[in-house]
């Protein structure tokens, strides 16, 4: 069993704010769990599991509950990715409930060291929420490309119904991991986006070569 394993001196768990639910604004790492879909509530079990044991037996955990990730490099299926090369083949993407979904997107260059702060500086025990200083909607988010790409927003966008059990917003407190380990975003949003923009046009002729689709593979 994982708690058995004595020789771990510290162990970060990758959880999910989507755990919260919907949370918007002053959400911060003891706010309750109130998880929307499957895959949410299962973030939130492998969450309190994991608790008992540092509890119980004094397992040495830590935990990070990141906002959404974004970045060059990152899988075809996912919205910002999806939206360069879309634009590129001259395809429309679905935006479900019109984009009104408000995200939180932050660097995965970002994320990643936030992660190395907490795993060697973090107090065992403890959650660390990581998040830019606001959120922004789908919407926007494909507003913002389009502009980048000289593209027409009604031109590349098919509104189409809300995925069931999305949550309206995950916008979360990272104070704690600004004060206790002196994180903080240094990548602002524009010019991540810029970076995936430069990504797709530079590597176009491979990822042309992927699927563009998401496969769960059982």
């Amino acid at each position: 069993h994982l708690r058995r394993r004595d020789y771990l001196k510290k162990y970060l768990h990758i959880s999910s704010p989507e755990a919260y639910g919907t949370c918007m604004g002053d959400v911060c790492e003891t706010a309750p769990l109130n998880p929307s879909t499957p895959y949410a509530a299962s973030k939130a079990a492998a969450d309190m599991l994991l608790k008992t044991y540092h509890r119980q037996f004094g397992f040495p955990l830590v935990t990070v509950r990141a906002t959404n990730v974004y970045g060059a490099r990152q899988q075809l299926f996912k919205i910002i990715p999806r939206t360069v090369i879309f634009i590129k083949l001259g395809r429309k993407i679905q935006l479900h409930g019109g984009g009104a979904a408000v995200k939180s997107y932050i660097h995965i260059r970002d994320i990643s060291l936030g992660e190395l702060m907490v795993l060697v500086n973090g107090k065992t025990g403890s959650i660390y929420n990581l998040s830019p200083d606001g959120g922004i909607s789908i919407r926007d988010v494909i507003t913002k490309i389009c502009g980048m790409m000289g593209a027409a927003f009604d031109d590349v966008v098919e509104i189409v119904g809300e995925r069931p059990g999305q949550d309206a917003a995950y916008v979360i407190n990272s104070t704690r991991a600004r004060t206790e380990l002196g994180w903080r975003p240094m990548t602002d949003f524009d010019t991540g986006l810029r970076e995936v923009v430069e990504w797709v046009d530079e590597y176009w002729d491979e990822i042309g070569a992927h699927e563009l689709e998401y496969k769960h593979k059982p």
